[in-house]
């Protein structure tokens, strides 16, 4: 009889040692980790991956912006604005695809699309048919760019898998940091080089916006108050006030628009704001602002008053149709003439067309700034383009000299200086990061390729890892006693 089973126990015994060689370096990788890294990663690699459901991680599920999309496909923009805007409204309250809203927006207007979208046909349906496909291979672009980016970032064994028609899952096991995942995975990484506009120019908007402000206020016809104003521009100083020239008192919101307004203008400290009393009751909009080196500062209090000043409709027709007005990166704190330093966003108001995008970048790499730049110490990330951007680039620096170009990502700007000569090398650098690990993303993001339009969160989860570890302890005591039933 004993001799019989020796063979099953030979085999029971070699199945065991081979199973628990191969399970070693996960064994030794979850439960007993070497302190250093290198030994810790060549163990990792060995290690059997763990999903989602077992150590935790993230689940996100995006759609491509098909709006933004087609804004950005289109030429000569600012004569379609109008036409794209109304198509996104009427997508929503008809409860139809947007590509369908803006066909019915462009027969209605008796707007040729083929002037706007070069080779993608002739007739308007042909075109919409043609964006459409454009739309579907944007989605595929995405789900190739959001891989590239997540296989540099070092996620092991991620899930990256299209959903319908325009949606992307993204599923990301045993991230340590979801905020940064997030930021990598969803950045557009739309990177634009702008001019600013002339201050004169600046400050006639900033005075067009105070007239649809004053308006709202006192309820005088806006063409009177343009009238009022250009006649009295001559002797007055219209510029926005320094920091030591203002006299701030603290006002409800509800007083820059003279009346409760059915739309909460509330802000996050209490629904009040902080203006310059000398000028608030003929300049509202201005009496919001500062004067910080230069810039338009916004104080830190006035900042979500502004942003809903600046998507009132009226306040976006005031607006000139080749300029768009921004903010930056980064607040910045400054103080002045022996005031306390404040911390302040800022405000560009630059060209709506690009003088050139981010399509010519070839590499993008993270470091601190050398010891002759303004960004010395500080994390930033250097580009270098192809010779295409170098010419482009060659050509708007020369052309510019003293004037300020914009580094725009995002709608957000990084930093803006000043063009000192011209530069025909095609590198440029781009500051404004807060740490070297943002600038390290950004490398990834700009080497990787930006998307084809941005990307919406639809639903987000976070999973926490205790219930894979109840399933794998369980697991394991299941094992133990199948172990000690088979011996027995």
């Amino acid at each position: 009889m004993g001799t019989q089973l020796t063979p099953r126990f030979v085999l029971i015994g070699a199945v065991i040692v081979m199973a628990i060689y191969m399970l070693s370096p996960t064994i030794e990788y979850y439960f007993f980790p070497p302190d250093d890294e290198e030994a810790k990663e060549a163990l990792q690699e060995k290690a059997l991956k763990l999903g989602l459901d077992l150590q935790g991680g993230m689940h996100v599920v995006m759609e491509v912006n098909i709006p933004k999309l087609v804004e950005n496909i289109a030429s000569n923009k600012t004569l379609l604005y109008d036409a794209l805007a109304a198509a996104e409204t009427r997508a929503e309250n008809d409860d139809i695809e947007y590509l369908d809203a803006l066909l019915l927006e462009a027969n209605e207007r008796n707007i040729r699309l083929a002037r706007h979208f070069i080779d993608y046909g002739i007739e308007n349906s042909e075109i919409i048919s043609a964006l459409e496909d454009e739309a579907d291979d944007a989605v595929n672009r995405a789900l190739e760019v959001i891989r590239n980016r997540v296989d540099q970032f070092g996620v092991s064994e991620p899930t990256i898998l299209k959903q319908g028609s325009n949606r992307i899952i993204v599923e990301l096991a045993g991230v340590q940091d979801p905020e940064r995942a997030r930021n990598l995975i969803r950045q557009t990484a739309l990177l634009e080089f702008s001019l600013l506009k002339e201050p004169d120019v600046v400050q006639a908007v900033i005075t067009r916006i105070d007239n649809v402000l004053k308006s709202i206020r006192t309820g005088i016809d806006l063409d009177s108050l343009v009238t009022l104003t250009k006649s009295t521009t001559d002797a007055t100083d219209t510029t926005v006030t320094t920091l030591a020239e203002s006299k701030d008192k603290s006002i409800s919101v509800d007083e820059i628009f003279g009346v409760t307004t059915n739309e909460s203008f509330s802000t996050e400290s209490g629904g009040s704001v902080v203006v310059d009393e000398q000028i608030f009751d003929e300049r509202p909009f201005s009496a919001l602002l500062r004067n910080i080196g230069g810039d338009i500062g916004v104080p830190a209090e006035n900042v979500k008053a502004v942003r809903r000043i600046l998507a009132l409709e009226e306040v976006k027709a005031a607006l000139p149709a080749d300029m768009k007005i921004i903010w930056s990166n980064n607040k910045r704190d400054f103080g002045g003439r022996g005031l306390p330093s404040e911390t302040y966003n800022v405000l560009y108001a630059v060209n709506r067309e690009p003088g050139l995008t981010g399509d010519v970048v070839t590499s993008a790499s993270a470091n601190f700034g050398g010891g002759a730049s303004s960004a010395s110490g500080q994390p930033v990330v250097y580009l270098n383009m192809n010779s295409e951007g170098a010419r482009a680039w060659s050509r708007l620096t020369g052309a510019n000299i003293n004037k300020r170009v914009a580094i725009i990502l995002d709608d957000k700007v990084h930093s803006a200086p000043v063009i000192r000569s011209k530069i025909p090398s095609g590198n440029t650098v781009i500051e404004g990061m807060n740490s070297i690990n943002e600038a390290k993303d950004l490398s990834i993001i700009l080497r990787a390729g930006a998307l084809p339009a941005p990307m919406e969160v639809i639903e987000e989860r976070t999973i926490g890892p205790t219930l894979g570890r109840d399933s794998i302890e369980k697991g394991t005591n299941a094992a133990l006693i199948g172990f000690a039933l088979v011996m027995i």
